[in-house]
């Protein structure tokens, strides 16, 4: 039996947030460099970025709204009905890679280019009008610098993987056609899920492949590698299938081979991703305790993986070279569980199930801060999370 594993596209209600108003902190620039946090309200009356500034003590203040220039679209959970959050299902619907922010419109079926301004990095502007994506609903988006090159999942009918040449002045251009996910993805517009459905998209360390994870719904889900030949994304998958990995959900590189992957049917496992982009599973951890664990995130400076719970507040830590779980951290229960999150320096930040963002100090392996975000917007449409610089 597994464990609440449908939980965070099951939720229908969510419990009363905190009712303490923003926090008011100016201090953001005391380490004489601006800092920003960055998510997704992926909204279908219009969707925008949300940007926060983070002070030198790590804390967030003065929430910022700017278009993407299109429509968002929420995804459907097994019940039938638009999920309350997780609106994409997924990981990595915003990236940021210098002044660069990229970020999904999945009810236009488009990917938007965002300028980050040095100065203000709250200050963003469209670079060019959103690109279409040639499939049906965008859900996740990565990015090369090395090659310029962006490439988006869509999650839809019409999935697959397309990609553009990244021009910082001028915007975004197709770069060949729509990738297919083949029978991997037997979708609808919009998707219903978890199980079935696409989870993320990412370039490896090396910028030799693109790599996509899917969840199954009943067999092993996917790890697609998608390799860059000559410059270039193929338009021909190598498609794999790990036997004991059934919700293939976020995932993240922790070197240049290797990628450590959550899985709320089980925990999490660390894969390599071998030089023909076949994959093995080298490490199988189980969590015993997790309820929901969808979320994944790596700390290189201490070589630290965490898995996310989305099904209560906890991250659990795992020694990314041994996969060993080392033990965890716990938010204000009365937030519910954790979804999208970054990491800068020794603080995380992530969404929470009610409507607010969570600050961790990971070194402490405490809660510093609950920005609640009740007067500003609605949670539904809240995803992803980037961090500038």
């Amino acid at each position: 039996m597994l464990n609440n594993m449908f939980l965070p596209s099951l939720l229908l209600l969510v419990p009363t947030v905190l009712s303490a108003p923003f926090d008011i902190w100016h201090g953001h620039q005391g380490d004489g460099t601006a800092k920003a946090a960055y998510f997704l309200d992926n909204n279908p009356s219009g969707s925008a970025i949300i940007c926060l500034r983070i002070g030198f003590d790590g804390i967030v203040n003065d929430p910022v709204r700017t278009s993407t220039g299109g429509y968002g679209a929420i995804g459907m959970n097994l019940t039938g009905f638009p999920n309350a959050v997780d609106p994409l299902i997924s990981q990595g619907s915003v990236t940021v890679n210098g002044n660069l922010l990229l970020t999904v419109n999945a009810g236009s079926n488009t990917v938007a280019l965002l300028h980050i301004d040095e100065q203000d990095p709250c200050q963003l502007t469209l670079v060019g009008p959103p690109a279409d994506t040639l499939g049906e609903f965008p859900i996740s988006v990565t990015y090369s610098e090395q090659l310029k090159t962006a490439c988006v999942l869509n999650g839809g009918t019409k999935a697959g993987v397309s990609c553009f040449n990244v021009d910082p002045d001028h915007g975004l251009r197709t770069a060949g056609p729509l990738r297919s996910l083949g029978s991997a993805i037997d979708e609808t517009t919009p998707p219903t899920g978890p199980p079935g459905s696409s989870s993320e998209i990412l370039f490896n360390p090396t910028s030799s492949a693109v790599i996509v994870s899917i969840k199954g719904s009943g067999p092993p889900g996917y790890i697609v590698a998608f390799p860059v030949e000559h410059n270039q994304v193929s338009t021909a998958g190598v498609f794999n299938q790990v036997s004991d990995i059934k919700l293939d959900f976020a995932a993240i590189f922790i070197n240049r081979t290797s990628l450590f992957l959550v899985d709320p049917s089980f925990g999490a496992s660390t894969l390599e991703i071998n030089s023909d982009y076949t994959v093995t599973e080298k490490v199988h951890t189980v969590i015993s305790n997790q309820s929901a664990v969808c979320w994944a995130n790596y700390d290189v400076a201490t070589n630290t993986a965490y898995a996310i719970d989305a099904g209560q507040p906890v991250v659990y830590t795992l020694d990314a070279s041994t996969g060993v779980l080392m033990g965890n951290f716990t938010a204000d229960g009365t937030i519910g569980g954790l979804f999208d999150s970054a990491i800068g320096g020794r603080y995380m930040y992530s969404l929470a199930l009610v409507n607010g963002v969570v600050v961790f100090d990971i070194r402490e392996k405490k809660q510093i801060q609950f920005l609640n975000l009740t007067g500003f917007g609605e949670r539904q449409g809240y995803t992803g999370m980037a961090l500038w610089p």
